[in-house]
């Protein structure tokens, strides 16, 4: 038997005991042990249910965000990933706070971009 598929059946048998079995943090990782066990889309919807719950939460903004862009919406996803990721303290240790704006998606021709790793 593949080890992902007994954790995430074992996080499936606590998810169903639990009476928070409704807390996004809960849901994510769900989503994130079915990701790893290759269920992508199943995944998906785990962390749309999670988004439903806790629209704002930046955690799960971010892992929604990814996998969207997993599954073929990059548009969607990296709205979602951008919106959660500045607000994840791992994120905000790295915020280069440069004088120039963001870059919204606009049209960048005779402009130029700053490009920095996160």
């Amino acid at each position: 038997m593949n080890p992902h598929d007994v954790t995430v059946t074992n996080t499936l048998v606590a998810l169903q005991r639990s009476e928070d079995r409704d807390k996004p943090a809960l849901l994510l990782r769900l989503a994130e042990k079915l990701n790893a066990a290759g269920s992508v889309n199943l995944a998906l919807r785990t962390l749309e249910q999670a988004n439903r719950l806790a629209p704002d939460d930046p955690k799960v903004l971010w892992a929604l965000g990814l996998a969207l862009c997993r599954t073929g919406n990059p548009r969607e996803g990296l709205t979602l990933y951008d919106r959660g990721r500045w607000k994840l303290p791992a994120f905000r240790e790295i915020w280069r706070n440069l004088p120039q704006p963001l870059w919204q998606g606009e049209n960048v021709t005779g402009k130029r971009l700053i490009l920095s790793a996160e």
